[in-house]
């Protein structure tokens, strides 16, 4: 006990107590990315024993949307912003194991997306950028151009609840909240979300503009 709360005890004072705030942690602005480089060797031939045709993988890999854990070797897909800031970053393990994250500070606002080069009034939703590349492909092999239609990942979805009325609208999908978007598709391998999603993007969006379709996909193998 120091001199001046003795003091204070002595004469039946509560000496007073100082309390320091504590620091706010506020949320990343950016996500922790690994470091990383876009000599992605062990990527490429990961994604291409998927069954992903080579060029995909080198287009998005030019368009520095895809690259390698320095460290790991992991598979790094990027969501970016309108300035082309990284926001979002799915990690895929390519050494065999199922791991796979979101690197802390990740926003799913901006999910890796592969934008139409031409004009566009639809929009593909997938659960993942590999199954997003790997439609791609199947484009490629029909002979179409990828490149020429809106196409999303929601980097993982989640299954509902029992109640249908909890289900959020996932927060990558904003981009497409525009009356130029009619024809919205759900490619997804989980069968529980399909409905759901498509029945609350119905009434959450311009339903009176949509035409909904769904259809089924799986990694080409």
């Amino acid at each position: 006990m120091d001199f001046v709360s003795a003091v204070q005890a002595v004469m039946n004072q509560t000496p007073a107590v100082r309390i320091t705030p504590q620091p706010k942690h506020e949320k990343p602005t950016q996500p922790s990315l690994p470091r990383y480089t876009f000599d992605c060797k062990t990527v490429k031939d990961y994604l291409q024993e998927r069954g992903i045709d080579g060029e995909i993988i080198d287009n998005f890999i030019e368009q520095k949307q895809i690259a390698e854990s320095v460290k790991t070797g992991a598979a790094l897909f990027f969501g970016k912003d309108k300035a082309g800031n990284v926001r979002q970053c799915s990690e895929r393990a390519t050494d065999g194991t199922p791991n796979k994250k979101d690197t802390y500070g990740s926003d799913r606002s901006y999910c890796f997306f592969s934008e139409a080069q031409a004009p566009c009034t639809s929009v593909s939703v997938f659960e993942s950028a590999i199954d997003l590349m790997s439609f791609a492909t199947i484009m490629k092999r029909r002979g179409l151009d990828f490149r020429r239609f809106h196409m999303l990942s929601l980097s993982g979805v989640y299954l509902p609840g029992k109640n249908e009325k909890d289900f959020r609208i996932p927060a990558s999908l904003e981009p497409t909240r525009k009356p130029s978007i009619f024809t919205l598709t759900v490619i997804t391998p989980a069968d529980e979300v399909q409905p759901v999603l498509l029945q609350s993007l119905e009434t959450d969006m311009i339903s009176d503009t949509f035409r909904r379709s769904t259809e089924r996909t799986t990694t080409i193998t």
